[in-house]
């Protein structure tokens, strides 16, 4: 999938002189000016009201229209705001409030495990190539800790909060594993759809994932998936660190606290 900005560049059409900031600013022009006149507006009044040629509208619009953020109504050919933007909005909303939410959670968790936590959601805007991104974080005050930072991402394929969110995702996310590329990164990382599959239907039946040096050897991840009201997975709880010293304690601690946890955000979100 090509991202936001790429799309709305590909749709304008520029000449010698222009660059593609300019022609970013246009469209973003052309979408504020849904939030300042608050109704639908037509090719020939955002033309008037922005002083850009009505061909130039047309394209932005075309563009726009065809990667959902904004629609037309067929009755009066005027536009209005697409679904995409609900789908950032909502996406917005959900873990600006997650954190908060979230934030006495997973410090508790990692005082009781004394190990790192991070609280994780899935990047749904990356296309086919499925990833999850780290949105907080509690650092452990052990040695030998090999862990993802804030802001860091990871394919979903071969992290526990990556296969604990898919485990339950929707059609169109899981439809999205047709064209994905299962990159090996270690000898135990899972290289097919099949294979992967058979995860996410065990981390169904028990409740949380698992992975044991997938992405880099030597590290282990438990996760469990955290729900909103709704009942939709919207985030993942985690706790890794060194394979060595995590699987002293797996079973009988780091497993059910971790879905304990994970328990009780997704009943603070409902």
């Amino acid at each position: 999938m090509e991202p936001f900005t790429d799309s709305i560049i590909q749709g304008v059409k520029m000449t010698s002189k222009e660059s593609g900031i300019a022609a970013l600013e246009r469209a973003m022009d052309i979408v504020m000016m849904f939030q300042q006149e608050k109704r639908e507006l037509g090719v020939t009044e955002i033309s008037r009201l922005l002083g850009l040629h009505k061909s130039t509208v047309h394209r932005c619009l075309n563009t726009l229209e065809r990667r959902g953020f904004v629609q037309q109504n067929p009755t009066t050919s005027r536009y209005w705001l697409g679904i995409k933007f609900y789908i950032l909005g909502s996406l917005y909303t959900e873990t600006m409030s997650l954190c908060p939410i979230a934030s006495p959670f997973i410090q508790e968790l990692a005082d009781q495990l004394n190990e790192a936590v991070h609280l994780a959601v899935l990047d749904r805007f990356c296309g086919e190539n499925l990833q999850v991104i780290v949105i907080d974080k509690v650092e452990t005050r052990q040695r030998l800790s090999i862990t993802p930072s804030i802001g860091s991402g990871a394919p979903v394929h071969c992290c526990g909060v990556g296969k604990a969110m898919m485990a339950f995702a929707g059609e169109e996310t899981l439809n999205k594993l047709l064209q994905y590329r299962f990159t090996p990164f270690t000898a135990h990382t899972i290289t097919d759809r099949e294979t992967f599959l058979q995860e996410l239907e065990k981390v169904r039946s028990l409740g949380y994932a698992m992975d044991r040096d997938e992405l880099e050897m030597g590290l282990t991840c438990v996760a469990a998936p955290i729900f909103n009201h709704r009942g939709e997975v919207v985030a993942a709880v985690s706790t890794s660190g060194p394979t060595t010293r995590m699987v002293a304690t797996l079973e009988e601690k780091i497993i059910p606290s971790v879905k304990q946890i994970a328990d009780r955000i997704s009943s603070r979100l409902k």
